[in-house]
């Protein structure tokens, strides 16, 4: 009998054929006026634990938030949460200040489009989701409430298989840019009031939305 040689796993001794590279690149839930207003701060802390569980992570555009977050998070000492946030007028420079067990810490300084995606500007910026990712030079990709459990799973298979996130990622815009206003509406609301995420009554666009979404987070969503 020949000597066992392969790298097929059998002897202990499995090694890929490539390095599998795991983006640095993070993604904050982008927090919106709306979704200030229609949720109170508990709430925000649980969606954001479906992207980052115990070390939550938000990207605003109102640089009077982290002052706020101040007071809002007294009740929750013992939770650790991240908000970037700008620090000059133009909105270009962005700093991460970080809640933990009642004390704020300014931490490091990022730019914008070197260091954090435009992607809150422009849902169109997620074409190049996958490239971007690939591309592993950006510190954050801030993510809507409509797309964040979706474009998390994507982020999670694409290490594993760069065509098969590509073919998620298509899936999810073809059916995010089929919605109208209304059904937008629907998908914030269903996240902001804990709307059931299948019901007969929502419209097919929505419901494909939704399909997709719980398919890909099912699979993926421990990466």
């Amino acid at each position: 009998m020949t000597e066992h040689s392969c790298n097929d796993g059998c002897q202990g001794s499995y090694q890929p054929a490539r390095k599998i590279v795991v983006p640095k690149t993070k993604l904050p839930l982008i927090l919106t006026d709306r979704l200030l207003q229609r949720v109170a701060i508990k709430g925000i802390l649980e969606l954001g634990s479906l992207l980052y569980k115990h070390n939550e992570l938000f990207f605003t555009l109102d640089n009077s938030l982290p002052e706020k977050f101040t007071t809002l998070l007294r009740d929750y000492p013992l939770v650790k949460v991240n908000l970037l946030a700008p620090i000059n007028d133009a909105k270009t420079e962005f700093a991460l200040f970080n809640y933990t067990k009642g004390k704020v810490t300014v931490m490091n300084n990022y730019e914008l489009n070197t260091d954090i995606a435009p992607s809150f500007k422009d849902h169109a910026y997620f074409n190049n989701f996958c490239e971007e990712l690939k591309a592993n030079t950006l510190s954050f990709i801030p993510v809507p409430l409509t797309g964040m459990l979706t474009l998390k799973s994507i982020k999670g298979v694409l290490p594993y298989d760069f065509l098969l996130a590509k073919h998620y990622l298509k899936q999810y815009l073809d059916a995010y840019n089929a919605l109208n206003e209304e059904d937008l509406d629907l998908l914030n609301r269903i996240k902001e009031e804990g709307l059931p995420t299948i019901d007969d009554n929502y419209n097919d666009k929505v419901k494909l939305a939704l399909r997709i979404e719980r398919k890909l987070y099912l699979q993926y969503n421990s990466h």
